[in-house]
């Protein structure tokens, strides 16, 4: 037996949990979700923490390691899991304060979680560590709301629910305003919005490897200016420039605006990014650099594909192979 959720019920405050999953044994389940989605209840009905109000929990030996669930002590959390893990549980239950723990700690706990995967135990471990459940999980269960909203495939799985969080904070960033990590500059042209569009025109905070894109920056004259050019720069998650380029080197003149006057420059290229995070600057400045509106980081956005590509620029390359002669003697092939 594994761990059974039979029709379960749970009152809590963002919504009742609502569960009906039978996880097989010896299989790696991660758990996913926004905070309060309902994952670390899970957890805690399954370790004998908390009582449902309805349906039964069948598990015949499961194991929480609590100081995982929100221990602030990375030393604490180690030695929870490794006391769970010293017992060789049924099923052994993690929360997401693992996080914590050192890179070379987390391998090596990573390690002891597949010797008591091989030997039947369920693991089901609650992470934000996405990267983490792609390498290691069999299966991963979203939450939202406390229900299961999507399970199965550990990349089909994660990509969508990147797809919603990411939407998400799109959405929650338009209904608060733009809010760069810095805004300098004079404030002679304002940059009124920045936008990342797909190729439907929609807001878009995920974007397809290879897919069509388009930045469009919108600005407002507040005083007179000789000459504007606006430009744009994406980085990668740890900072470096992947692209920039701006009106001036495309060769398009903005001229003079006067105050009060409006323009919309749009950018639109194909994103040939390897997947991962990146950051969109939008800035409007003088021929010499000087800014008028420069926002750092504007926009935060993913690339996503089918596959892992190494590095930053997807080139999509197109491999051939041609196999050696069997001849007896070494021939090069022409």
């Amino acid at each position: 037996m594994g761990l059974v959720f039979e029709n379960v019920r749970y009152a809590r405050p963002g919504g009742d949990l609502e569960v009906a999953w039978n996880i097989p044994s010896g299989a790696f389940v991660g758990l996913v979700g926004p905070n309060g989605c309902g994952a670390e209840d899970v957890l805690r009905l399954a370790g004998g923490l908390a009582k449902p109000q309805a349906g039964r929990i069948a598990c015949r030996g499961a194991r929480l390691a609590a100081a995982s669930l929100s221990s602030a002590d990375p030393e604490a959390v180690r030695r929870s899991i490794a006391a769970a893990v010293e017992d060789a549980p049924a099923a052994l239950l993690l929360g997401p304060s693992p996080a914590l723990i050192d890179r070379a700690g987390l391998m090596g706990l990573l390690a002891d979680l597949h010797r008591l995967q091989r030997a039947g135990t369920t693991i089901v471990f609650f992470t934000h560590d996405l990267g983490l459940l792609e390498r290691h999980a069999d299966e991963v269960a979203a939450f939202e709301a406390g229900k299961i909203v999507d399970r199965g495939d550990p990349r089909s799985v994660l990509g969508r629910y990147r797809e919603r969080e990411l939407r998400r904070e799109a959405a929650a960033a338009r209904g608060n305003g733009m809010q760069p990590v810095e805004r300098r500059g004079d404030g002679r042209i304002r940059v009124e919005s920045v936008r990342l569009t797909d190729a439907d025109g929609n807001d878009a905070a995920f974007i397809r490897s290879g897919a069509a894109a388009t930045v469009e920056v919108r600005l407002r004259a507040a005083q007179e200016v000789a000459e504007t050019v606006v430009g744009i720069m994406i980085r990668s998650r740890i900072g470096v420039t992947v692209y920039g380029t701006n009106t001036e080197l495309e060769g398009l003149a903005l001229g003079a605006p006067a105050p009060g006057e409006r323009a919309v420059v749009r950018f639109v290229f194909d994103c040939a990014l390897c997947p991962g995070e990146y950051t969109l600057t939008a800035a409007s400045h003088e021929p010499d650099g000087t800014a008028h509106d420069w926002l750092e980081e504007a926009l935060f956005f993913t690339v996503e594909d089918d596959r892992y590509t190494a590095g930053v620029a997807n080139l999509r390359a197109r491999v051939t192979v041609e196999k050696y002669r069997k001849t007896g003697t070494r021939q090069d092939i022409p």
